[in-house]
């Protein structure tokens, strides 16, 4: 559907997307299965609603027939493909290979399934003086393998017993509430922790305010979610966990298909939670105290092998935090896990990220921002009068009727209507307008109201770039990069694109071959080429240019690294609206990167990104400014 969705992540450049397909089109075409996942697992990250590599994951996953987790992982992966592209011309394909797929769990679990059977436990603290405070939790075998082994002090049997926390000079420091950097649904902070430092150990208590928690049905059982820190060396390590299904039929079928459900939810949501492992202990057996730590006395942890017994398969979605304080945030990784656990314990989906948490004021409840909801942009009266206007003048003007089309795109003044944006968009093509010629290109490449159609796109761009419009071919170039489940990006034909562009001293080409020759996407990388380029395109202005030349002196990229330069470049991009310019200034003050950390000053800038990234009107036309005018007045 032509229209934009507001991107509440950390941002993710088209380029990021690109490398990482490129990267993964290569490793699957040289056979190498596990690296190839690991890249389009990475992409899914950054990009969770992208459809096709949800169906390459699956191919990937459905060929280690031997495994019945990874067929497990095919059966998401395909579900959840035809979930974001339930029109696709292979449905009944893959909906016939979900059904084997499904067969072929069974028949393998039935195969493998042992005779004895462990159970996974909450963790909590062992209560023997022999022990002291050292952490435990009781896992299975397979589970005991997810752990590094400098973490363990003793590993017996089915019991982890950690080493005990250490407390480093500065942990006094860490006290008080902390936030993630990055930002979630609603436009609220994905975490906001609660640090606190007792006597013998350091807890993280979630805040009511984080977004993990804004979804009851997935995140009700995380409310007031606790965690123990434990410190490795100079990292801190602590977790948060979620069992996504508290009642779980035995059926597997049932399962299957409540599992492709989760993990949709999880993706939508972007993040996961945990805090241990899970138990289907006899609550008889367990006392939790004042505090909600579970407990177990020494009797019930020395039994345990002979008296507990697995009832049914239940699914934990597990968030483990490994992080290193540098005197003002902290830095390190975020690993999501989700666990089943039953007669077997396994991992059926692993991602890692980057994860900085920043220190905030201690009453600070959280960062929200309201998009313009799609209501107000249909009903609001003067956006009704103005479409009302744009409809009369439609009739004598090509122009307005580009914009009329446009309006019924995005809902502006009208409920959307694709079909009558088609209609409108078709006529002004065919009266020669640019701005119609280059929304309907847009319409063919996407797909949205009509079939998509890649080679009437690219025949649209290059009819506006004949009519002077030197970003069409450019646009043109960029088709040759698309990636479907059966088409390979094709570098040497959006290169040509570029280089016919950058002839009419086009910025946006110019940009394009930095990024190209940069990232060596489809050539050999050449840096100073790159920056050939990317001078070109600075010398002309050009917005994205100017933010990627920011970040290099930032990170020290092809030149010295220069914050003075990098802040300069970006709050110049800023203040031409680009939104990717924001976003790295927040993050710069918020992290303190380069410059003296400035809570009210990133807060400020990433404001200014979400407004900006929350665009009311798609498409090229003319009426962008009456609309925000009227929607953004104060």
């Amino acid at each position: 559907m032509m229209g934009f969705s507001v991107c509440y992540a950390q941002q993710t450049t088209r380029d990021q997307l690109l490398n990482l397909f490129y990267k993964a089109h290569n490793l699957m075409k040289a056979g190498e299965s596990q690296a190839a996942i690991s890249a389009y697992t990475e992409i899914l990250n950054l990009s969770p609603g992208l459809p096709d590599p949800y169906l390459q994951l699956g191919d990937l996953y459905a060929t280690m027939t031997k495994s019945v987790s990874s067929l497990k992982k095919a059966t998401i992966c395909y579900s959840t493909y035809l979930k974001l592209k339930p029109e696709s011309s292979q449905k009944l394909t893959i909906e016939k290979k979900i059904d084997e797929l499904k067969s072929k769990v069974l028949e393998l679990e039935n195969i493998n399934s042992p005779q004895k059977s462990v159970i996974v436990a909450d963790s909590g603290q062992i209560l023997n003086e022999e022990s002291g405070k050292n952490t435990f939790m009781v896992v299975s075998d397979k589970v005991l393998e997810n752990f590094s082994t400098d973490t363990l002090l003793a590993k017996e049997k089915s019991v982890i017993v950690f080493k005990k926390n250490n407390k480093a000079p500065q942990d006094v420091q860490l006290a008080g509430r902390w936030i993630s950097a990055g930002i979630g649904e609603n436009g609220r902070e994905t975490w906001i922790m609660d640090m606190r430092v007792l006597q013998d150990e350091m807890q993280i208590l979630l805040n009511d305010s984080s977004c993990i928690l804004a979804n009851q049905d997935i995140w009700g059982s995380m409310k007031h979610g606790k965690a123990t820190v434990m410190i490795e060396n100079d990292t801190l390590v602590f977790a948060f966990r979620s069992e996504l299904a508290e009642k779980m039929e035995k059926d597997k079928e049932y399962l299957l298909s409540n599992f492709g459900q989760m993990v949709d939810k999880m993706f939508d949501t972007g993040q996961t939670e945990l805090s241990g492992l899970s138990s289907n202990l006899n609550r008889t057996e367990i006392e939790r105290g004042e505090d909600s730590v579970v407990r177990l006395d020494k009797q019930v942890v020395d039994s345990l092998s002979d008296t507990l017994a697995v009832v049914c398969p239940k699914i934990f979605c597990i968030c483990e935090f490994r992080l290193f304080y540098d005197g003002y945030k902290m830095s390190g990784t975020l690993s999501k896990r989700i666990m089943e656990t039953g007669l077997n314990d396994k991992i059926l989906l692993n991602v890692v990220e980057p994860c900085d948490l920043v220190p905030v004021p201690k009453d600070y409840c959280g960062f929200i921002y309201h998009p313009v909801s799609e209501e107000l942009k249909a009903n609001k009266r003067e956006l009704r009068d103005l479409f009302n206007k744009k409809k009369q003048e439609s009739a004598n003007s090509i122009s307005a009727l580009n914009d009329l089309a446009c309006m019924y795109a995005s809902g502006i003044g009208i409920r959307k209507n694709m079909k009558m944006a088609v209609d409108c968009f078709m006529e002004t093509v065919m009266k020669n307008s640019l701005f119609g010629m280059l929304n309907m290109a847009l319409l063919y490449r996407e797909g949205s109201g009509v079939e998509k159609d890649m080679e009437k796109a690219r025949e649209l761009y290059r009819r506006a770039y004949d009519s002077g419009y030197t970003d069409a071919m450019v646009l043109c170039g960029d088709t040759y990069l698309e990636v479907t489940a059966d088409v390979m990006p094709d570098y040497q034909k959006a290169l040509a694109c570029y280089q016919q562009a950058v002839l009419s001293s086009c910025p946006f080409a110019a940009y394009r071959l930095g990024k190209l020759y940069h990232e060596g996407l489809g050539v050999q990388q050449d840096k100073a080429k790159s920056w050939d380029y990317y001078q070109q395109a600075l010398e002309m202005q050009y917005p994205d240019a100017i933010v990627d030349v920011g970040l290099l002196y930032r990170d020290g990229d092809m030149v010295e690294k220069d914050y003075t330069k990098a802040q300069g470049y970006l709050l110049k991009a800023a203040n031409k609206g680009n939104a990717r310019a924001m976003f790295e200034l927040s993050q710069m003050y918020l992290k303190g990167i380069g410059v003296k950390p400035d809570f009210k000053l990133a807060k400020d800038w990433q404001f200014r990104f979400m407004e900006a990234n929350d665009v009311l009107i798609d498409g090229f036309n003319t009426v962008k400014s009456n609309v925000n005018a009227i929607l953004r007045s104060k």
